[in-house]
């Protein structure tokens, strides 16, 4: 093999890397604002949802059904979800699984609750409304939690270089350290909580 053709061997070498590394950077950049974008969206659910008790709104129906009007849930927003439906591939199993899931299961529990309220104007019987309002209520709170479950799964990807930034004596970053400050917004939702705990307080059995 002469001089030359090392030379370009190396060159093409050089080259298929090259495109590696951009291909590699593309995605990770698609990936991230996937990410970011579906991490405010479900931020924003949970948050409505919460703000309107309507957990705890359900749970107390199950309770005393006979003098509790039903809760409604929020509207909820799903832009976008909508808008990047056919990328969730972008993203690794079972993440587009677990948010098809959470939206869906959402808007599903919406026309149940119509239906719960709708049991209360048609005086259907106490014992038979309350159990479904126990159901509905069990449902909620594992939907929720897999609203938890995702942003913890889509937490890493919002990393870039797990830069640190001091903040009189805070860690401001999209890393763990960021769970010290002392409450959640959009840009930290995790930082009201403490490490390995969850996002809001509900739990769930494992899908």
């Amino acid at each position: 093999m002469s001089a030359m053709d090392v030379a370009i061997l190396a060159v093409l070498v050089l080259l298929g890397l090259s495109v590696a590394n951009a291909w590699r950077s593309l995605r990770r950049r698609r990936q991230r604002n996937l990410a970011s974008a579906l991490v405010g969206e479900i931020v924003a659910v949970l948050r409505a949802i919460e703000t309107h008790d309507v957990l705890a709104r359900l749970d107390h129906v199950a309770a005393a059904f006979a003098s509790t009007a039903g809760p409604t849930l929020p509207r909820i927003p799903a832009t976008v979800y909508r808008a990047y439906a056919g990328r969730l591939d972008r993203l690794d199993a079972p993440l587009p699984r677990k948010i098809t899931y959470f939206y869906t299961r959402l808007q599903m529990l919406q026309g149940d609750l119509a239906t719960l309220n709708l049991r209360q104007i048609q005086d259907r019987p106490a014992v038979s409304a309350a159990g479904f309002a126990l159901e509905l209520a069990r449902d909620l709170r594992d939907t929720l939690a897999v609203g938890d479950e995702i942003l913890r799964d889509l937490r890493p990807l919002l990393a870039r270089r797990r830069l640190h930034v001091r903040l009189r004596r805070t860690m401001v970053s999209t890393t763990r350290a960021y769970r010290k400050l002392p409450r959640a917004t959009l840009r930290h939702p995790f930082a009201h909580r403490a490490p390995g705990g969850p996002i809001w307080q509900w739990r769930r059995a494992p899908l």
